[in-house]
């Protein structure tokens, strides 16, 4: 075989990779769907553990020690294989995550309810997440 067709052959794979590999990475999360709250919505929390990623808070457990108002819930779907895609699905999903709290004008979000299946090496988790605004303590 010549060289020629030696160097087509090799972009043709690296080419064919790079595709596999976007694909992969697209299939690891979903985007949330958020849908509005209606009820009684002022809830009083009792603390829990908070971390904040771009401009809003995260309880990962319990709920912020104040007043505040669900606005609505987000329903997140994600994939885990412990492959690097994965690790930077994740980061996505959390940035998608905060970024459509604020654009509900939410201050937080909340971890709800979590359901893992597994199967064949991977994660599949569902989320309930809980976007809430803080309100002033009476």
């Amino acid at each position: 075989m010549n060289r020629q067709k030696k160097g087509r052959r090799w972009v043709c794979v690296v080419t064919s990779i790079a595709l596999i590999a976007s694909l992969v990475g697209c299939a690891l999360y979903s985007n949330g769907n958020f849908e509005p709250y209606s009820g009684p919505n002022v809830f009083t929390g009792q603390g829990g553990s908070k971390r904040t990623y771009n401009g809003i808070d995260i309880w990962d457990t319990g709920s912020p020690p104040g007043r505040f108002r669900i606005l609505g819930y987000i329903f997140q779907h994600d994939f885990e294989n412990g492959s690097v895609m994965s690790v930077l699905a994740d980061l996505d999903t959390m940035k998608e995550i905060t970024k459509q709290a604020k654009q509900q004008g939410g201050d937080a979000i909340i971890f709800e309810a979590q359901n893992a299946t597994f199967g064949y090496g991977a994660v599949i988790t569902k989320s309930r997440i809980a976007v809430i605004k803080y309100l002033p303590a009476q």
